[in-house]
């Protein structure tokens, strides 16, 4: 699934500003830009006519001639829409025709059209179809986007014909997946079990773009799905994939929904994994009152809230204990645009509350109170959620702090504990509801309901409630009236309140604090970090990368808040960095402290790495950089190998294997070595790139990081990896040149020659042979051609193309070394218990004929580029 997460934190953000913290505002503020145009809306003359022309679908349509004709049938006025597609024009008043005449063949106007007296704004609508033409491969269809017809072959050899299904279906559905997207193969029965009872209206075909016909049959024999599957035609032209590209896709699975006018309604990227979603997604394109763009899933309401919110007295005595004394509002942000502005509706049924922009996409529900809780008393509601989980979210918020977030499907009421007070005083409640712009699970509603008052030991579930660092009232000079304690922990190098084993400090970077409306990284990005510009955007990528958006403080962190603060609002107070900082206090049984939410994102946060055992990791949320980090310092110096343990997720019987990737770093947090598939021994295995195998030389009492992930980023999981002494040194045989070509480049940043990449080669005069040529100028290891197995570059073995005989190259003017090839061939080392079986030893007239292969089949002049289908021994030691 994906998400729109500027709009999340637009609504949380703008929620925040307009709550207070305990009456308090924020003691430094910097003043608003007086650069903001002020735009006012065009004024149409008397005479002065505008023309909108849109698609059925909502796309505003660029360069469509607009002509108008009067009663003779005479052109008074001709003109192209611009970008928004507009035409502005003047005319008598009178009766006039308008004619659309270069109209791309899948769009036609047919409406009739008259001039209304003292109407001077019209929009000309005109509809779709699916033209007989091909799709153009060249351009890319998006949202809105009429689709051209395309032809292709299901993997039964069935022809597909876009503009016939169509005509015959009221919906069609893309899905595009691969064998290797585990996702894609758990979305599959989810897919099939809707699809069964829409069949007879909605046309599916499920497109691969990786895998060949036969593989996809022999899936579809296994599982015999009720939908059509089919390979991307144009993969085995060696080219990118025709639809797959067409839309823009960037990861599997895809799901892409054109509707019956043949318009790109819904693009779907992830995985959906409840059938019920899809269902609902089936009944928006369904039926005859199916009105593209106002059904369109992804379309975010313009228009004001159609309900009122109940009189808070009628809310209080539905939902408030007796012990409970507040009134209910409305949002009372003016700022706010109506869409965020939807209200709280009364269910008689539940005898609860809910929101009541249920199933309005892109909008918000907030309801208001201030409520006066006892000290040492919880403030607690019961609540049942029916939302898409992680996407469609009830914020509970206190004093403008994020306390709660709600999502998910629940079959009965839960109780959540809001808050816990300290202290007898009243306080901001917001309960938000953001729906997000894009599809929804479950009934899409949060009730709330029996709004009391709590003891402590009532609280039966962990729970943990944020508190600021800095409380009271605030003096004159902006300080506020008290500072929590804070001790610094040696062993994990964070401070903490009260004592080192107390709860961590957690800085809040991103958003607007105590301290100040503007977040730091707002500040930062105004100019105002100096020095430590580097060192804090560094906090910012491990707040957002974090599991609760915030940093615990460490000691350069404290230095560097302490230093901008300074600059900022020429502070004199040593405390003022707590007022961005708040901690977590645990209550409910046994409940720990809230653990590291940066653990393994920094090398002062990582993971100890375990020598000889299974070292595991686990990926929640989708994050960049990739890669938790562990630390490593070795008794023993020497090559390592780390080995991940493949992870197989079994789906309908079928083993699914995802990649793994891993990187090293140094103490200075630099790249020093990354896993491939380059080296011989994989290719000779067919070794999983699940299973990667990475040999590192650590020196001892080094400090070294290791980062294991998931190739494909967007793949959460667990998964397992071992590390374990090899050898004092180790020779790997890898290829000579992996990876792709490269370029020079100028001093003005220019392209110049293309070069092979990889390691330097050098004859050997004296035995006729190829070497590495190292750094220093001696040579390494001999260069081996690879002549049974496939090289990097090409699908085939040179054994296959010398027996094929292709390295004749006569007919383009070159020499014909098939002569040659052969004996090469001949030499090649057939020990079959060897590494090197299928290899053999590169002389001048070789590496003469190679390059020959590489100027016809590959770029041409490129030195050495011949080296791309060779491999040598690569050292690995000190």
């Amino acid at each position: 699934m994906t998400i729109n997460k500027k709009t999340i934190f637009g609504i949380v953000f703008s929620c925040l500003m307009i709550t207070s913290c305990g009456g308090n505002t924020p003691t430094t503020s910097l003043p608003p830009s007086n650069d903001t145009p002020t735009v006012s809306e065009p004024t149409l003359e008397d005479k002065d006519y505008k023309f909108t022309v849109e698609s059925i679908g909502g796309k505003l349509l660029e360069d469509v001639a607009v002509e108008v004709y009067d009663l003779n049938g005479e052109l008074v006025s001709s003109k192209l829409t611009n970008s928004l597609g507009i035409v502005n024009t003047t005319l008598k008043e009178g009766e006039y025709s308008i004619e659309l005449p270069n109209l791309e063949s899948c769009y036609y106007y047919d409406e009739p059209f008259q001039i209304e007296e003292n109407v001077y704004e019209y929009k000309l609508q005109v509809k779709s179809r699916v033209p007989n033409e091909l799709i153009d491969l060249n351009s890319l269809y998006e949202i809105k986007d009429v689709m051209y017809n395309f032809e292709i072959e299901d993997c039964e050899e069935n022809l597909y014909s876009l503009k016939n299904e169509i005509d015959t279906h009221e919906l069609v559905v893309l899905n595009f997946w691969n064998t290797s997207c585990s996702y894609c193969l758990q979305e599959f029965p989810i897919l099939n079990e809707a699809f069964i009872d829409y069949q007879d209206k909605v046309s599916l075909i499920a497109l691969s773009n990786l895998d060949d016909n036969q593989t996809i049959k022999d899936l579809q024999d296994d599982w015999n799905y009720s939908f059509r599957l089919g390979s991307d035609p144009s993969k085995f032209d060696g080219e990118a994939t025709v639809l797959y590209d067409a839309f823009g896709c960037i990861g599997t699975p895809t799901t892409v929904f054109i509707d019956r006018y043949g318009i790109i309604s819904y693009i779907e990227s992830g995985a959906i994994l409840e059938a019920n979603t899809f269902r609902k997604l089936f009944d928006l394109f369904l039926g005859d009152d199916y009105i593209p763009y106002t059904n369109n899933p992804n379309r975010v309401e313009e228009t004001t809230p159609n309900v009122s919110q109940p009189s808070s007295s009628d809310i209080e005595a539905l939902i408030n204990s007796s012990e409970v004394v507040c009134t209910y509002s409305e949002s009372t942000n003016e700022n706010d645009e109506p869409r965020w502005k939807w209200p709280w509706l009364i269910s008689e049924e539940e005898k609860a509350i809910y929101p009541g922009n249920t199933g309005v996409n892109g909008t918000s529900a907030v309801i208001e109170t201030d409520i006066t809780i006892p000290e040492n008393k919880v403030l607690a509601f019961d609540y049942k959620s029916q939302t898409e989980l992680d996407y469609d979210i009830l914020y509970v918020i206190i004093d403008g702090t994020i306390i709660h977030e709600i999502s998910g499907v629940m079959d009965d009421y839960e109780t959540c504990y809001v808050y816990v007070s300290k202290e007898t005083k009243e306080y901001h409640l917001d309960l938000l509801y953001l729906k997000d712009d894009y599809s929804f699970e479950g009934d899409d509603l949060v009730y709330i309901k029996n709004m009391r008052f709590l003891s402590e030991e009532d609280i039966n579930s962990p729970l943990y409630i944020y508190r600021n660092c800095a409380t009271g009232e605030v003096d004159l000079l902006g300080n506020y009236e008290n500072y929590v304690n804070v001790v610094y922990n040696e062993n994990d190098k964070y401070y903490h309140v009260e004592s080192a084993d107390g709860p961590l400090v957690m800085a809040n970077l991103t958003y607007s604090t105590q301290w100040n409306y503007y977040s730091i990284f707002n500040l930062v990005e105004l100019g105002y970090g100096f020095e430590y510009t580097d060192l804090l955007n560094d906090y910012f990528t491990y707040c957002n990368n974090g599991k609760n958006g915030y940093t615990p403080v460490t000691i350069e962190l404290k230095e560097a808040l302490t230093k901008l603060m300074q600059y900022v609002a020429n502070s004199k107070n040593p405390e003022e960095w707590m007022e961005i900082c708040g901690y977590f206090d645990p209550y409910g049984p046994n409940t720990p402290h809230v653990e590291d939410p940066i653990k393994g994102l920094a090398t002062f946060s990582a993971y100890e790495a375990k020598l000889d055992e299974i070292n595991e990791v686990t990926y929640e949320k989708v994050f960049v950089p990739r890669g938790y980090k562990f630390h490593i310092n070795v008794e023993t110096s020497g090559v390592y190998k780390i080995n991940a343990i493949s992870d197989s997720t079994n789906i309908e019987g079928s083993s699914v294997k995802k990649d793994t990737i891993c990187w090293v770093f140094d103490e200075n947090d630099k790249i020093i070595n990354e896993s491939s598939n380059f080296a011989r021994k994989y290719r000779l295995d067919e070794q999983s790139a699940a299973e990667f195998e990475l040999f590192q030389y650590f020196e001892k009492g080094k400090d070294y990081y290791i980062a294991p992930a998931y190739y494909d980023i967007n793949e959460l999981g667990t998964f397992q990896f071992t590390i374990s002494f090899e050898a004092e040194t180790y020779e790997l045989l890898t290829a000579c040149s992996p990876d792709y070509f490269t370029t020079t480049l100028d001093e003005y940043g220019n392209m110049g020659d293309i070069i092979t990449g990889g390691i330097n080669v050098k004859l050997n005069e004296e035995d006729g042979y190829y070497y590495e040529l190292k750094d220093d100028g001696t040579l390494g290891s001999l260069v081996y051609l690879d002549l049974y197995y496939p090289p990097l570059i090409v699908n085939i073995s040179l054994k296959e193309m010398i027996e094929r005989g292709i390295f004749d190259f006569t007919a383009s003017g070159g020499k014909n070394y098939t002569f040659l090839a052969r004996q090469t061939l001949a030499s090649a080392n057939m020990d079959e218990t060897s590494e090197l079986y299928g290899t053999a030893l590169v002389t001048q007239q070789v590496a003469e004929m190679l390059q020959a292969w590489m100027d016809t089949y590959s770029f041409s002049g490129v030195k050495n580029s011949w080296t791309k289908l060779c491999y040598y021994y690569q050292y690995i030691g000190e």
